[in-house]
């Protein structure tokens, strides 16, 4: 009997847990900002629940985002991350993504389209 008890309060647990969570903690919010000289500047908040942050790109329409241009592992705390994508080309756009990972598997992803004189 005690076993059956165990384990429905840590179903119980699990549960509370699970509903704690609000569907913008798995959002990445992401900003774009097409600099003078072709490049892009990258932005997007790191919240409490990513660890990893996954940064890929492509050309519009290419349909594979291909290898990663930047990892971010071991962010623990909230604030911006920033980078300047210097493989971009003024006239193209682009597609960013960013998927973060956290504990327990957590995962949330942000999409951006920008460009630079497009």
């Amino acid at each position: 009997m005690k076993k059956v008890y165990a384990v429905i309060v840590f179903m119980i647990g699990m549960l509370t847990t699970v509903s704690a969570q609000k569907s913008e903690n798995y959002a990445v919010k992401m900003l774009g900002t097409p600099q003078a000289d072709g490049s892009v500047e990258v932005a997007f908040q790191t919240d409490q629940y990513g660890k990893t942050y996954t940064v890929r790109r492509m050309e519009k329409g290419k349909g594979d985002w291909g290898t990663e241009i930047k990892t971010y592992s071991g962010v623990d705390s909230s604030g911006w991350i920033r980078f300047v994508d210097d493989e971009t080309e003024k006239g193209k756009t682009y597609e960013y993504t960013v998927y973060k990972t956290g504990v327990g598997n957590f995962v949330g992803m942000g999409y951006l389209m920008t460009g630079v004189e497009v």
